[in-house]
Formats: C-alpha cells, sequence, structure tokens
C-alpha cells in the first residue's frame, strides 16, 4: 500500500521524504522499507508543533508546552521586564508567551494536576513581570486584578 502510495506520488512529481517519515506504532514489529530504505518507527511524533502518541502523554505534552513557554519568555525578557508599560507588557504575554502555552489545549484532556500546573506557571510570570517576589507576600488575585484592568488575563 504504501508503494502504492509511492509511485502514484511521482507521476505529477511528488516524492516522499524518507528523511521526515515515520510509522507511527508499537516498536518492535516488522521494519517496513521503501525504495530499500527502512522507515523508523516510533510510538510518539510532534507533529504541527503538538504531541502524538499511541499512550495519553498528556502529562509530558504539557510539560513541554510549559518548557516552551519559558524559553519565549524568556527571549522577551527585555521587553515583560523592561521599562515599558504595563500593557505593553501584557499584549507581549497574552500574544507571544500564554499561546505558547496553550497552543492545543482545545485537544488536550487535561487533568486538575495539570491545569494547576499552567495556572502556576501563569502566576510566575505574572509575578516576574510585576517584579513582585513570593516573599513580598503580594496574593496573585491582586496582581491579576491589577493587570485586568489593562487586558484580560486567562485564568
Amino acid at each position: 500500500m504504501i508503494n502504492e502510495l509511492l509511485e502514484s506520488g511521482r507521476e505529477p512529481g511528488l516524492d516522499m521524504n524518507m528523511g521526515k517519515t515515520k510509522i507511527i506504532r508499537e516498536v518492535g514489529y516488522e521494519e517496513i522499507e521503501i525504495d530499500q530504505r527502512v522507515i523508523e518507527q516510533t510510538d510518539e511524533i510532534i507533529y504541527l508543533r503538538q504531541r502524538v502518541a499511541l499512550k495519553n502523554r498528556m502529562e509530558e505534552e504539557i510539560k513541554r508546552r510549559i518548557k516552551l513557554a519559558w524559553r519565549k519568555f524568556w527571549s522577551l525578557k527585555h521587553i515583560l521586564e523592561g521599562k515599558y508599560s504595563n500593557k505593553t507588557k501584557i499584549e507581549i504575554l497574552n500574544s507571544c508567551v500564554l499561546r505558547t502555552l496553550t497552543y492545543g489545549a482545545q485537544t488536550w484532556s487535561a487533568t486538575k494536576r495539570m491545569e494547576e500546573k499552567i495556572r502556576t506557571t501563569n502566576n510566575v510570570m505574572l509575578r516576574s513581570i510585576a517584579g513582585v517576589k513570593l516573599r513580598d507576600k503580594i496574593k496573585i488575585a491582586k496582581l491579576k486584578e491589577k493587570f485586568t484592568k489593562i487586558r484580560k488575563i486567562p485564568a
């Protein structure tokens, strides 16, 4: 079947990228070859910037999203912790960082614990933008209230 797909694609000039072609299934089955090349077998891949796996590994995807969001946050640190207006900072946080954090969230089946991790990440980022440390004993609700007057912040 795969060889038929390969051949029918070649007629209009399409070719399969063997470096990117993978088969998602339980590892350990017989190898599949196309044009004398063995196709890599895996039980998870990143497709359209989201983890796709045979087994539900939502916690791993959320950890990955948090890591990506922090990477984006630190790449914008000069703005988010700089002398820009709070309005600008929240706009950048919402449009760049939080979108990275929640990309694909509509398809997640997250537990309360996973949702708490996402909320905590958002709260720590808000504290960082505001220049507030935990030891300052300023409640996150007060910070959110301050920033919500500027622009709605996801809960």
